[in-house]
């Protein structure tokens, strides 16, 4: 059992064709039925319950993928740039010199 809600805040304004509702206004629904007297509650049905018994789901296959070509490329990045900044310190040493 739910109650009774209005447009809050930055909420979707409801379409005037009433046929999508973002909440349930009962309020308003009444005023379109021609002022039928409503609860100002309303009922959700739940999902129905699970019928049997639970059964685990398979595991993925376990493979490599992609993650040796990842691996390979964030070595060759992490070399890469020992290279540069060893290169960018020896040219900033000699760019010091007198």
């Amino acid at each position: 059992m739910r109650v009774s809600r209005e447009r809050e805040g930055l909420a979707v304004a409801d379409s005037g064709e009433g046929t999508v509702l973002p909440r349930l206004n009962v309020e308003a629904v009444a005023q379109r039925l021609s002022g039928t007297e409503l609860a100002p509650m309303w009922l959700q049905l739940d999902d129905p319950e699970a019928r049997g018994v639970p059964t685990p789901i398979p595991l993925p296959d376990q493979d490599n993928g992609p993650h040796l070509s990842y691996a390979v490329q964030w070595a060759m990045f992490a070399v890469l740039g020992t290279v540069v900044y060893g290169l960018l310190l020896r040219r900033i040493a000699v760019t010091r010199r007198p």
